[in-house]
């Protein structure tokens, strides 16, 4: 298949996959770009389920058909599938008719040469098989599988890892092949539970089942199953939990922590995310937001329009619906006491985020304040001010307020760790009258509830230094007969931060921090990010490998100026998983591992998995033989040995890389020395023009002219730090040919 193709395949692909990010599409092509249909036949699934995590092998058998009898084959599978974010591709196989052949980890630039060179633009009557997995992104893999037949079928096999994320308790195990292939589904697919967890549910729509390990059982397939395992916490779901497994074999000896840390409530009162905040908005004398306006053809003055009142109000609605945003926006919540002035109750919504239809009817009412609102909701002539004596409205407001702010005060959770806060809002005409003010009864509020008092809307301003208008902050709001602003001078404000004017309280959705674990006798830190976990509080991650760690996480985090905020120690429950090597491929795939022992190493040739620098390829020649076919044909995809990894690349027979590999050729010698890390190339008797070093993925690493080799006999070069264990293409120019040999870098 021409790579050009394949990448505009690819390309497409991968839009497709950005516009619906669920969903993924492999679509049939012949070698002239002809279209065909590809149908799932049979589908099975078999999940390890692990401690925080699945090993899922899929098994697809996958046919061709077109409905265009000039549309001949073969026909190339080709497109991209996605799985979630740090999940590892560890193995596939691929049925050649009655032979199984296992794919093996090559370097990208390498395993897509030898796909395409067995994909020549000819008859598909040879044995030529060639399937190729590779990373395109964090989460996004392309598949490639060659030949079809028109109306053929295929079957082949994946295996991948995916691990359960912070703040999460549920997986997805519906079939991949069900989402990336455009075709027929077939009406069920086989599920098979294996493993020893315990407390594991299975989910499907609202419905819950224990799960049983080990169990199988056919489960109906559509666009819209839905299929998933549920464990009974998260990985640090509540802070307290991390995972550690311990390898006793060959290079990765040692230990392996995933460590996902939520911050205590005790801190996030110092960050100020996890917010509760309540809206207290109460018209003053509504009929009061009206004056009488003349007919412009009787001259009679018989409607009523908005005056300066009534479009206050409608701006205060505005403003509201904004900071209710910006709450939840920052993992906060927002409630609204709306007291419109009438002889009725409140317009009350509780405490919510965005996730509910309560925030949405709460938006929705606000953007429904608008003048006909008013004047259909606010009586004409009634309920005017003044009505009665001053003394007896007074009365009434003292009344009003002391139960609005009730209301507002049964509205916070009793969750520690929140910053809480009451806004009230008033708009209308309120006497001066100063005589008449009493201080305002706070029983009904939470102690911990600070207050802040504003009109949200100027109606002032000024012009700067530059001409620009700009507009006053919004006066305190007034209620008659209250003394508001005592209740706000007497609570805590040191939370509380000016937005457009308004004090509101102070948000942060990440901060800088700093994770550190013992080492052997060293300590290893990670600065890290900490960042929103969309459930009012803050999570962040360290992955570490060494060669024993510690069990206590130290945590320090920083405000925007790089000072301190609070240090703590953490000391999880760690559940260990002694000796299950799936544990070494999710800390290789997991974000930013750290690692003393491993250093800067790339860790898809140490583990085995791909990533976005080494790919899967099954060929005709990768046959697993047949008693070990025998063993694997029903289910296994095994991980793959340093020997599988790279087969032909400068590894002994029994796939274990040794300290010097020495390749010759007629008039040249190379040989790498480990103890100095340098490459030694013989050159007598060889008139070289040029020396070019690359490694795996194409990259030149060093290129030595002509002028630099004149009468040398030898050429010494030291791999740099940086380069990883793996394959180095060492290319020897002369005045005639060319000699291009690998050397392993150990």
């Amino acid at each position: 298949m021409n790579r050009r193709i394949a990448s505009s395949l690819a390309f497409l692909f991968t839009m497709l996959f950005l516009a619906a990010p669920s969903s993924a599409y492999l679509i049939a092509q012949n070698l002239k770009g002809a279209r065909a249909t590809a149908n799932l036949l049979v589908s099975r699934i078999t999940v390890q389920v692990g401690a925080q995590w699945l090993d899922i092998e899929e098994e697809a058998e996958v046919e061709v058909v077109t409905t265009r009898s000039a549309d001949k084959g073969p026909w190339v599978l080709e497109g991209t599938f996605s799985i979630p974010k740090g999940s590892a591709v560890t193995g596939c196989m691929l049925w050649n008719n009655d032979t199984l052949l296992m794919g093996k980890l090559r370097g990208k630039a390498d395993a897509q040469h030898i796909f395409d060179s067995l994909v020549p633009p000819r008859d598909s009557s040879w044995a030529r098989d060639p399937l190729l997995v590779e990373q395109t992104s964090d989460t996004v893999y392309g598949l490639h599988l060659f030949p079809f037949q028109t109306s053929g079928t295929r079957r082949f096999r994946l295996r991948y890892l995916v691990p359960l994320v912070a703040g999460q308790n549920e997986l997805s195990i519906k079939p991949l092949a069900a989402s990336f292939l455009t075709g027929n589904l077939p009406s069920q697919f086989l599920l098979r539970l294996r493993g020893k967890t315990q407390g594991v549910k299975i989910v499907r729509g609202t419905l819950v089942w224990p799960a049983e390990l080990p169990s199988s059982q056919l489960v109906d397939l559509n666009a819209d199953t839905d299929v998933r395992l549920r464990w009974p916490a998260g990985p640090a779901g509540d802070g307290t939990c991390a995972i550690k497994d311990r390898i006793d074999s060959g290079s990765w000896k040692g230990e392996f922590v995933l460590f996902t840390g939520k911050v205590p409530d005790s801190v996030l009162t110092k960050t100020a995310l996890r917010s509760e905040t309540v809206v207290l908005w109460r018209w003053i004398s509504p009929s009061q937001f009206f004056d009488a306006c003349q007919d412009k053809v009787t001259g009679e003055f018989t409607a009523r329009c908005l005056n300066d009142y009534g479009r206050q109000a409608v701006q205060q609605a505005d403003v509201i619906g904004q900071i209710a945003q910006r709450a939840v926006e920052n993992a906060g919540k927002i409630g609204l006491v709306a007291d419109e002035g009438m002889d009725d109750g409140a317009e009350e919504y509780p405490l919510t985020d965005s996730t509910t239809t309560n925030y949405r009817n709460l938006r929705l009412w606000l953007a429904s304040i608008t003048p006909d609102y008013l004047d259909w909701r606010v009586p004409k002539g009634g309920l005017a001010s003044g009505s009665g004596s001053a003394s007896l409205e007074i009365s009434k407001n003292r009344t009003r307020f002391r139960s609005d702010v009730q209301e507002a005060g049964t509205m916070y959770s009793a969750d520690s760790g929140v910053l809480r806060h009451l806004l009230v809002v008033t708009v209308g005409p309120t006497p001066v009258t100063g005589e008449f003010l009493q201080a305002p009864s706070e029983s009904s509020l939470p102690g911990d509830v600070s207050v802040a008092s504003s009109s949200l809307v100027s109606s002032t301003g000024t012009y700067d230094a530059h001409g620009n208008w700009v507009v006053a902050t919004p006066s305190a709001s007034h209620w008659p007969g209250v003394d508001v602003q005592a209740l706000v001078e007497g609570r805590d404000r040191g939370n509380l931060v000016a937005w457009k004017g308004i004090s509101l309280l102070r948000t942060r959705e990440t901060l800088a921090g700093r994770l550190t674990l013992r080492s052997g006798n060293v300590n290893v830190s990670r600065d890290i990010s900490v960042h929103s976990n969309g459930q009012g509080g803050l999570n962040t991650s360290l992955n570490v490998h060494g060669t024993t760690l510690g069990d206590t996480v130290m945590w320090s985090l920083y405000n925007e100026k790089g000072d301190t905020i609070a240090k703590w120690s953490d000391a999880p429950k760690w559940l260990r998983v002694d000796g299950d090597s799936v544990m070494p491929r999710l800390w290789g795939k997991s974000e930013a591992p750290l690692s003393p022992v491993f250093e800067n190493k790339e860790y898809g040739p140490l583990f085995g998995t791909v990533d976005r620098f080494y790919s899967l390829l099954a060929t005709p020649t990768d046959t697993v033989g047949k008693k070990r076919q025998a063993t694997l044909v029903d289910s296994g995809v095994p991980f793959l040995s340093f020997k599988e990894i790279f087969p032909r690349q400068g590894y002994g027979s029994e796939g274990t890389p040794t300290s010097r590999t020495v390749m010759t050729r007629p008039g040249l010698r190379i040989a790498y020395l480990a103890s100095s890390r340098q490459i030694h190339i013989g050159l007598e008797g060889i008139e070289a023009k040029a020396v070019e070093i690359r490694d795996l993925r194409g990259r030149l690493l060093a290129s030595i002219g002509a002028s630099q080799l004149e009468g040398r006999k030898s050429l010494d070069w030291r791999v740099p730090d940086g380069v990883g264990k793996g394959v180095l293409f060492v290319t020897v120019r002369t005045a005639r040919s060319m000699q291009c040999l690998k050397v392993l870098v150990d």
